[in-house]
């Protein structure tokens, strides 16, 4: 890290967040888990209807996003394909 660059701001323009895509939503399920289980900070989890995703930061505040896709939802069939649904990680049991 460059000590006078400038951190990333919320909002800012430019990169929003890098995204890593997984096998199933129980993988996504376990990254959740472990990265709470090491204090990683949490932005968010987010059922988007064909994708379901943990948003979290690196420790230069970068934002990054592990996800899996929906395949019983193809978005070609949806009507509307955004959405961001949050997803209680804490909550849900593996099948």
């Amino acid at each position: 890290m460059n000590e006078d660059a400038e951190s990333p701001r919320k909002n800012q323009v430019g990169l929003a967040h890098i995204a890593l895509v997984a096998d199933s939503f129980d993988t996504v399920k376990a990254m959740y888990q472990r990265l709470k289980a090491h204090n990683v900070p949490i932005v968010r989890t987010v059922d988007h209807g064909i994708t379901q995703s943990v948003y979290f930061t690196d420790p230069e505040g970068n934002e990054l996003e592990i996800y899996c896709e929906v395949p019983e939802k193809p978005w070609q069939n949806q009507k509307t394909i955004i959405m961001a649904d949050p997803i209680d990680f804490d909550a849900v049991t593996a099948d």
